[in-house]
């Protein structure tokens, strides 16, 4: 089968990100963007604008300034019918003409596309709108020990334990760019138990590798630490990358698959005296709409899964996928394993995702097939789904905002695959797991919730209405990580743009576990 499992999530931005995940299994481990770079010229054209994100209303006006160095250049919107743009010299003026997300990118003279900003246009605002609802109060459980569980090796039950329970943390993870960055953690720890490397097989000394901050929750190397360093210049370079890092001019985003930022990373196992509870605000727990398949796992029956997503569901850069670390599995791999071992049942599972794809798309041949993507951005029947499902794990969203989707055609496209879904299996439990963060220095990704609370307000409108369906909400987990590492995406994820790390991977997992089993589902 022509299926694409590490391609990037995001094929691309129509064409202001060109290239798309290779058909090709041998080419699953190179990058599927490339940077577009023209042909040599006497001096390569840049263009820098000073606004990256804006949301207006229809019939609103801003500007956009641009500074243009080798040679002129074009502006155009990605979609006129969400906004029109004009320009005057280097001055572009957006107007918003309908509702929706579009991009406004520059042209250069040999084509090539450059930046963008990211306009969102309101559509009329409706009176008296409905508020939100409001989310159950769960009670705070009380401050507990997890100590002595097993780290050195991937070990299930230490992975899905929940990061806002315990007073004990294992592998969190780090990446240093320069010699005077420091890292901080989650909680301010009390005791380092160890600091190693991603695959442990190097162990660091506090002293004389790194020093531990207490009052300012910081870790950092020390001067002559053996802990990996990534120089500033090779981080933020000047050679173009397949993605622009946009927030200071001639800069671009370091990027790369497979195991290579991994490899960058340390893993830090530490005690702390917080309760780890206190400091997350936790989603609902969604457990009543899986009765029927926890009746059948606790009377021993056999269970079959099927996961449809994105490369982030198929679980692109888990050490397991990309042979670095301690080879943990995705954290699809992680929930079938915690029926398994939970339960004692057997339970067959299908991972049907594919790298790149969108909501839309998958819709195409769901649920019978896998939802295949050519090179060029094209969809193709893939292979078929072979497991009568008693659980559905649905992932998309990222390849949905990237490539300009507005939350609402996204919703709109996973409650196509729900209805089918139930057509095919009436009695099949769905789980939705909302996107994870792409990397905000990108400007495709911007770290807001937009989607998720569209989904949740899908489920409380209609998908409770079908019974057995439910939304877990890992972007307000994953969002809550990255701030808590403060806004540091190199410490969580392994490509830097858009794939989690083992951290975040299991995060994800412990986010579904935790809706579908309640919140104390790791005892």
């Amino acid at each position: 089968m022509k299926k694409v499992t590490t391609a990037l999530l995001a094929v691309c931005v129509a064409t202001a990100c060109a290239g798309c995940a290779p058909a090709d299994p041998s080419e699953r481990a190179a990058a599927a963007m490339h940077s577009g770079a023209p042909a040599e010229q006497s001096e390569l054209t840049r263009v820098y604008l000073d606004t990256f994100d804006k949301a207006l209303k229809k019939g609103e006006t801003f500007e956009i300034e641009a500074k243009v160095t080798g040679g002129a250049v074009t502006y155009r919107s990605l979609d006129q019918n969400v906004a029109a743009v004009s320009a005057a010299g280097n001055t572009i003026t957006v107007t918003g003409t309908g509702k929706g997300t579009t991009f406004v990118i520059a042209v250069d003279a040999s084509g090539r596309e450059y930046n963008a900003c990211r306009v969102t246009v309101q559509g009329e605002t409706k009176p008296n709108p409905p508020t939100d609802p409001e989310e159950p109060d769960i009670p705070t459980p009380p401050k507990e020990e997890n100590g002595n569980m097993t780290y050195n090796v991937y070990d299930l039950d230490t992975y899905v334990y929940p990061y806002w329970r315990g007073n004990t943390v294992y592998n969190e993870t780090a990446l240093f760019v320069g010699d005077t960055d420091a890292t901080p953690l989650l909680y301010p720890a009390t005791k380092i138990h160890k600091v190693t490397s991603y695959d442990h097989k190097i162990t660091y000394v506090e002293g004389q590798d790194y020093t531990y901050d207490k009052e300012n929750n910081l870790l950092r190397r020390t001067a002559n630490s053996r802990m990996p360093v990534t120089a500033v210049g090779d981080w933020y370079t000047s050679t173009p990358t397949p993605f622009p890092y946009i927030k200071e001019e001639g800069k671009y985003l370091f990027f790369s698959e497979g195991n290579t930022i991994s490899n960058k990373q340390v893993s830090i196992t530490y005690e702390h005296e917080q309760n780890a509870a206190e400091q997350w605000a936790l989603p609902a727990t969604r457990k009543e709409e899986f009765a029927g398949l926890h009746e059948k796992l606790k009377n021993k029956q056999n269970v079959q899964v099927l996961y449809y997503g994105d490369s982030v569901v198929y679980g692109a850069n888990a050490s397991g996928q990309v042979n670095c670390g301690l080879q943990a599995p995705t954290y699809t791999g992680m929930i079938t394993e915690y029926m398994r071992k939970k339960f004692g049942v057997q339970v067959t599972e299908q991972n049907a995702a594919t790298g790149g794809t969108r909501s839309d798309q998958a819709t195409q041949y769901f649920p019978n097939h896998v939802t295949g993507l050519n090179s060029d951005g094209t969809t193709y029947q893939g292979d078929a789904v072979t497991v009568t499902p008693d659980l559905i794990v649905l992932g998309y969203g990222l390849n949905d905002s990237a490539q300009g989707r507005t939350p609402a055609q996204y919703v709109e496209s996973i409650n196509t695959l729900v209805h089918k879904a139930r057509q095919k299996w009436p009695n099949v439990a769905i789980l939705v797991a909302s996107p994870t963060l792409g990397n905000p220095e990108v400007f495709i990704y911007k770290d807001d919730d937009a989607q998720e609370k569209a989904l949740v307000d899908w489920y409380n409108d209609t998908a409770s209405q079908y019974g057995g369906v439910a939304v877990a909400q890992v972007t307000k987990m994953h969002s809550q990580l990255y701030r808590k590492k403060d806004g540091r995406y190199r410490d969580i994820t392994g490509n830097n743009i858009n794939h989690p790390n083992d951290t975040g991977t299991r995060l994800i997992a412990q986010t579904c576990l935790y809706t579908m089993f309640g919140e104390d589902y790791f005892k």
